[in-house]
């Protein structure tokens, strides 16, 4: 998980609730935590682009909220920190004016979820201005009336992972063999893997949501990031294997003994999760905005499992190997 939102309170249940509120609202990783390392950890290992901070934490964390605010912009001097407090007073408000940070009361959470969108917007601005050097264009929509220049330019300014150890979703393995007790099967063909870059159908629907993009222009996005990145590295992906017509697969006595009816071989190929950020400029009317879109680049392994089925209409599943 690579949170874009941080919840950060000495009441874990109270943090544990506006994060569930934030992500029944916002299409985007919401963590929370009551332990002012942990949250430094996820500031310095992920991508958190807003804190919502308690003030008061002073007795449990051994510091107070515009105190851990100053910790995370040493890090990431670009996160966006509210302060979020119940009972504050004019110095806590003054330390907040000092570090330009947000200070809101707790309670208000419609305010609360402005403040939060606005910070984070704030944050890709900052991004984008940071990667414009290395900003890449990588496609255009033209509308059907001919125009000298591109009605809307679609500019990437960078890559994130979001899951850095390549993963098998359970949708793509696919059975190879599947053998009953008694029975016994030889396997002799050649097998082909293809996968290519796959945009997640989450960030697709969370552009339609914006309402700021139509069917077209989120359709030519999506189709100009998956050219890009196949382009950087052709990551089609096709491996083959013959079986030997000799190779038998049978379900052992010592299996059947434990309870094995039938098992199955099965492979998926692994993905890498990843989001782009992507600058989206409108020269019609001027207006430019900042996304992100969330793919799976694959990774050229292969992961391989053995599923058992047992007597008592269960699963279990043992991991072969990755190769």
């Amino acid at each position: 998980m690579h949170p874009e939102i941080l919840v950060v309170d000495d009441d874990r249940m109270y943090a544990q609730n506006l994060a569930e509120w934030l992500r029944n609202r916002m299409p985007h990783e919401v963590a929370h935590t009551d332990d002012k390392d942990e949250a430094l950890d996820l500031v310095k290992s992920t991508y958190v682009r807003v804190a919502i901070l308690d003030q008061r934490m002073r007795r449990k964390l051994g510091m107070d909220g515009t105190e851990l605010a100053a910790e995370i912009r040493a890090i990431d001097a670009r996160v966006r920190v509210i302060i979020l407090s119940g009972e504050s007073d004019v110095r806590d408000y003054q330390k907040s004016n000092e570090l330009r940070l947000r200070h809101l009361v707790k309670g208000d959470d419609e305010i609360l979820l402005r403040e939060i969108r606005l910070a984070r917007q704030q944050y890709l601005l900052d991004l984008e201005r940071s990667a414009e050097m290395k900003a890449e264009v990588i496609g255009q929509y033209r509308p059907r009336v001919f125009l000298r220049r591109p009605a809307v330019e679609f500019k990437k300014l960078g890559e994130e992972y979001v899951s850095t150890t390549p993963d098998a979703d359970e949708h793509d393995f696919r059975t190879l063999v599947h053998v009953n007790a008694g029975q016994s099967v030889t396997e002799a063909r050649i097998r082909t893997f293809g996968h290519d870059i796959e945009i997640e159908e989450e960030s697709t629907r969370q552009l339609e949501a914006t309402g700021l993009f139509r069917d077209v222009v989120i359709a030519q996005l999506t189709t100009s990031l998956k050219s890009a990145i196949r382009e950087r590295g052709r990551f089609t992906v096709t491996e083959q294997e013959k079986h030997s017509s000799e190779q038998r697969f049978e379900v052992p006595e010592k299996d059947q003994t434990e309870g094995v009816v039938a098992f199955a071989i099965q492979e998926a190929p692994l993905y890498h999760r990843k989001r782009a950020l992507i600058q989206v400029s409108c020269e019609c009317c001027g207006h430019q905005d900042v996304v992100t879109v969330g793919f799976r680049e694959p990774s050229g392994q292969i992961r391989r499992r053995r599923v058992d089925y047992l007597t008592d209409n269960k699963q279990r599943i043992t991991e072969i190997g990755v190769r």
